[in-house]
C-alpha cells in the first residue's frame, strides 16, 4: 500500500480567506474571495489562528483496512500528516520551514529533495491558516463558468510563483453557497511524470465559528481516498519539533 505521495491529498482548504493584495487578481476575483471570507470565517476568527489539528477516517480503494489520518499545521509554513492503520503500519509525511521528509514502511525515513520538496513547500504554505497569496501565487484569474458536482461554479486558475516548480492549481467556487467545491491540479512526480489529481469538497460544518469541509474525496490515478473529518483542534500548542525529521537524518 504505497502512501509516500498521496498524503498530501486531501487536505483541507483554506486557501481563499485570505487577502490578495500585490497578486495579480481583477476587481471581480477581490469580490468573490471577499464573500468567501465572510462566508467561511464571518467572525474573522482565522486571523487569530496559528496552529491547526484535524483528525478523522481515511479511507483508500486499494485496501479494505480502515485508517485514520492527522493533519497538522503551524504558521507559516510547517505541515504534517499522519496516517496509520492501526495495530499494523505507520506513515508521515512532514514539511518543518525548511526541510521535508517522509517515512513508510517500506522506505524507512526519506528526506525529500528535488520537486517532491517544492511540492511538499507548497503544500504546506497554501494549506496553513491565513495563508498568505502574495507568497504562494503570481496571479489568480477568473476563468468561464462551470457546472461541478451538480453546481454552478466559479473558476479560478492559480499559478504558483517559479520558486515553487509546480503546475497551475484550477479551483471551483459554487456561486450559490460561496463554499470551495471542487480542485484540480498537476502533480510532478519523483520520476518525471505528471499525475492529475482531482479533490472534492462536501459537508462543510463550523468549527468554532470557521466553516471547514467534513467529508474530502480525492482521485489520482484511478485510486480514489476519502477523508472524514472527526475533530478540528484550532490553536493546539505545538513546537518546530513536532514537524522535525528524526535524528537519524539531521
Amino acid at each position: 500500500m504505497k502512501k509516500s505521495g498521496q498524503l498530501l491529498l486531501l487536505s483541507l482548504l483554506t486557501l481563499l480567506y485570505c487577502s490578495c493584495q500585490s497578486v495579480t487578481v481583477s476587481p471581480e476575483v477581490k469580490r468573490i474571495i471577499t464573500q468567501i471570507r465572510k462566508v467561511c470565517d464571518p467572525q474573522g476568527k482565522l486571523a487569530n489562528i496559528d496552529t491547526q489539528v484535524v483528525k478523522g477516517e481515511f479511507r483508500s480503494n486499494t485496501t479494505e483496512k480502515p485508517m485514520t489520518m492527522a493533519m497538522t499545521f503551524k504558521k507559516p509554513d510547517m505541515m504534517k500528516v499522519k496516517i496509520v492503520v492501526p495495530g499494523e503500519v505507520t506513515f508521515v509525511k512532514a514539511y518543518n520551514g525548511k526541510q521535508g521528509w517522509l517515512f513508510s514502511p517500506e522506505q524507512g525515513v526519506v528526506q525529500l529533495e528535488g520537486k517532491q520538496l517544492h511540492e511538499m513547500k507548497l503544500q504546506a504554505m497554501l494549506l496553513n491558516p491565513m495563508p498568505k497569496l502574495t507568497q504562494i501565487f503570481t496571479s489568480i484569474k477568473l476563468q468561464k463558468e462551470s457546472i461541478e458536482v451538480g453546481e454552478l461554479c466559479y473558476t479560478f486558475v492559480c499559478t504558483p510563483k517559479p520558486e515553487f516548480n509546480s503546475q497551475p492549481i484550477t479551483f471551483y467556487v459554487s456561486k450559490k453557497s460561496y463554499h470551495i467545491i471542487k480542485r484540480e491540479e498537476l502533480i510532478d512526480t519523483a520520476d518525471g511524470k505528471i499525475d492529475k489529481v482531482i479533490t472534492v469538497f462536501n459537508n462543510y460544518k463550523p468549527t468554532d465559528g470557521i466553516l471547514v469541509a467534513h467529508d474530502i474525496i480525492s482521485f489520482r490515478n484511478g485510486k480514489l481516498m476519502e477523508f472524514n473529518v472527526k475533530s478540528v483542534e484550532w490553536n493546539a500548542e505545538l513546537s518546530t519539533d513536532d514537524f522535525n525529521m528524526p535524528n537519524e537524518l539531521k
